[in-house]
This record gives structure tokens, sequence and C-alpha cells, in this order.
């Protein structure tokens, strides 16, 4: 009996925005997913043991650490990679923020959608002429399903953004994943 090697899925970061996607180089070795549920102590509460008060829930953080190595092609890690990472944590003029994105990884990790904010970048191998050929980025996503932006008297007002779906089906993104992977 022939054992067949599983095919090797990327993971993946899409901009919801613009449809622009970031696939790994190589995939993290790990993942951490935080979900944090504030209570609070009861304003009658006098006691060692208070009442505890539930007054609204935290959205999730997906952290995970890339990373992005091009010494063997000699190209900017840079330019191939992280120029894109950036992208995710820039404010577009035109939407007055930065994009929503999904971050996907084969069919068995949960989809999670939000807005990238945090990247670390550390650049850790460079060519003699100082070009970065490798790098670490540190990626957090806060978990979301929408985007309000603050109007210019500094109320929140929810965006209807055209450009982006309302309604993501994460099995197009990794049909077009596995498709990706056939190709290589």
């Amino acid at each position: 009996m022939q054992h067949q090697l599983p095919t090797l899925t990327k993971c993946m970061i899409k901009n919801l925005d613009t449809g622009d996607e970031i696939s790994a180089y190589f995939n993290p070795k790990d993942i951490t997913i935080n979900k944090n549920v504030p209570w609070n102590k009861h304003k009658d509460s006098k006691a060692d043991k208070p009442i505890l008060e539930f007054t609204d829930a935290d959205p999730a953080e997906l952290t995970l650490e890339l990373l992005f190595d091009t010494f063997e092609n000699r190209l900017s890690v840079y330019q191939e990679f992280i120029e894109k990472l950036e992208k995710l944590v820039k404010v577009d003029e035109a939407k007055k923020r930065p994009p929503m994105v999904l971050f996907l990884w084969g069919t068995h990790f949960p989809k999670f959608m939000g807005v990238v904010s945090g990247l670390k970048v550390s650049y850790t191998m460079f060519l003699p002429d100082g070009t970065p050929v490798r790098a670490t980025a540190n990626v957090t996503i806060k978990e979301g399903r929408d985007i309000k932006t603050k109007d210019k008297k500094g109320k929140g007002a929810q965006q209807k953004d055209p450009d982006r779906p309302d309604r993501v089906d994460p099995e197009d993104h990794r049909s077009a994943m596995a498709d990706e992977d056939e190709l290589e």
C-alpha cells in the first residue's frame, strides 16, 4: 500500500479591502489565540469574594510569527514580503482606516477575520550591500466582523464599503490556496 504525502498548504493573510493575498514563506510554528472576558467587581461588593458583573466582551486576538527568506534569490525580503504586510497597518486615506483582513490556513484551522493591530519586523540577515534577505514578522490580528471609523464630529460611523464583501466565504479562498499548491 503506497502512502501519499500530504500537500503543504501555506497560511495566508488576505486584505479584504483590496483582495491582495500574502502567503507565508514558511508556515508558523505556533499560533496563539487569546480571548479575554472582562469581569468587574460589582459596586455593591464588600467582601473578599466579590460579586462579579459582566459588562462587555473583548475581541479575540490571533498572534503569529512568520519567517521570510529571500537569500537564495538575492532579493529584498522587504520588497517581496514585508512591504505587503506594512500595507495592512497603514491608513488608507480614502477610507480613513487600515483594511480588514482574513487569516486562513488549510481546511481545519478556523478562519479569523479582523484588523492587524500590531506588526513587529526583525531583519536577521543581509547581503553585503545591505539588502535585507531574512526577516521575522510578529503579526497580531484583532478579531472583528466590521469596522467603524470616527466622523468629523468624533462619533463612530459604520462603514459600508462597496469594495469589501459583507460576507466572506473562506471556502473560496481555501480552494484558491489548494490550486496554488498544486501549481508548485
